[in-house]
């Protein structure tokens, strides 16, 4: 809050800003001014350390020196359940790891970045789930990501059956005890069949990751677009004086020709820092 205020202190020069915070800091094409939210910057920092995480290819050595500490494999550390100890003992005070995992499970239920439980919910590798910790136990289950997940396992309708689950076409006793053992665990969680739903932004880019450079620019994106998903409340009162009724696609499309009409806007968008407004 304190980096906040003191941020729009200096953009608005010690002066006491008429329009709401959430106006002031929503995109133009939205009906804002654009001024930067450092909280939502602040936040994508936060997403850009998660997907530094379940990044293969990531050459950072902050990265490689944290997964050190995970007792399961990194890149399912963003989709677990709040409070699954993921860490080994002795690094349960983590000084960058606990407050970057508080954060992302703050973040992640208020933004609606990946509302829990995720398609991408670990069933294997998951301390929660103790049969999914030992190695080659769901072998015959496990997809080409080598590793089991929860949209793997679940459709609209429940579990799938075996004969879909496994690759094989017949099944041994010890493959239909752990069908058991998985079909007994999914039953025990209730909200697990609210994975059934398409990956969000932040989800498709994780597991595609095909970002290569901008992580931030692209996360502030997102967030500015969740934060706008709902027109601007003073569009009610034009409605009023117009005695006018418009949908949430309507006032976009008004919005978006506002901001695209003039090369000024644009300009004025950029130079934003530059030019003090």
């Amino acid at each position: 809050m304190k980096a906040k205020q003191l941020f729009t202190s200096y953009l608005l020069a010690g002066k006491h800003h008429r329009l709401p915070y959430s106006i002031l800091t929503r995109h133009k094409s939205q009906g804002g001014l654009s001024v930067p939210d450092i909280n939502s910057y602040r936040n994508a920092i936060l997403l850009s350390r998660k997907y530094d995480w379940v990044d293969p290819q990531t050459q950072k050595q902050w990265t490689q020196i944290e997964t050190t500490s995970f007792t399961t494999a990194p890149k399912t550390i963003p989709w677990h359940k709040p409070n699954t100890n993921i860490l080994h003992p002795g690094h349960e005070d983590h000084p960058t790891i606990i407050p970057t995992l508080k954060g992302w499970h703050r973040l992640r239920q208020n933004k609606h970045i990946s509302p829990h439980p995720s398609p991408l919910f670990p069933i294997t590798g998951n301390p929660n789930f103790p049969p999914g910790m030992q190695p080659e136990a769901f072998r015959a289950f496990e997809t080409i990501q080598s590793h089991l997940q929860l949209n793997n396992v679940i459709n609209k309708k429940g579990i799938l059956p075996l004969t879909v689950l496994s690759r094989n076409s017949t099944h041994s006793t010890m493959q239909k005890f752990r069908y058991a053992q998985l079909l007994h665990y999914i039953q025990t969680q209730p909200d697990l069949h609210l994975g059934c739903r398409p990956l969000t932004a932040f989800e498709s880019l994780a597991t595609t990751r095909t970002l290569q450079k901008k992580h931030i620019t692209t996360f502030y994106k997102i967030l500015q677009i969740q934060d706008s998903e709902q027109a601007p409340k003073y569009t009610t009162a034009w409605e009023d004086d117009l005695m006018i009724t418009l949908s949430q696609s309507e006032w976009g499309k008004i919005f978006t020709n506002i901001f695209r009409s003039t090369t000024n806007t644009t300009i004025q968008e950029s130079n934003k820092f530059l030019d003090g407004t």
